[in-house]
């Protein structure tokens, strides 16, 4: 019995991994492959509006990241906002890691799921309560999942 509960929730895991990570990447491509590309053609025309324009979608990321999250889990419209702020803040508004921005804003979607009733005060708990999850998150692991990221990083640079 234990091993059939066992598979159970791992695949109910996995699933939501997979649907989470498919989010991440609606994310993920809408804002920094998109401003990638677009900086990369800026620079073969030398275009500086659209220089500026590929830096600001590449700062969106974490804005992005949580919209496409909250979409792929289905969130209400006040929740899915409340994922934009939570991966704005993961991001710090600055190029950051998508590893500490995905992290971030799955704790505040997991937080803000817990809520189940519906008050008049909702508009400000909600975006409220994503802010603080989302930046105490931030604060505790950027630092440590930041190093984690960057050893990988050089470990396959040095393996290839």
């Amino acid at each position: 019995m234990e091993k059939r509960n066992f598979r159970f929730y791992a695949k109910k895991l996995l699933d939501y991994l997979i649907r989470t990570m498919n989010g991440m990447a609606y994310g993920l491509f809408s804002t920094l492959i998109i401003g990638t590309i677009i900086a990369t053609i800026a620079d073969l025309v030398n275009a500086q509006a659209l220089a500026e324009l590929a830096l600001i979608l590449k700062r969106l990321t974490g804005v992005g990241i949580g919209i496409g999250i909250a979409w792929s889990l289905k969130l209400d419209s006040l929740r899915l906002i409340a994922a934009g702020i939570a991966g704005g803040i993961a991001s710090g508004l600055q190029i950051g890691d998508p590893v500490v921005e995905y992290i971030c804003i799955i704790a505040a979607v997991e937080v803000l799921r817990l809520l189940r009733w519906k008050t008049p005060v909702d508009i400000i708990i909600i975006p409220l309560l994503s802010a603080l999850v989302a930046y105490g998150c931030f604060l505790l692991i950027n630092q440590p999942v930041s190093q984690m990221m960057q050893a990988i990083g050089a470990f396959i640079s040095w393996a290839t």
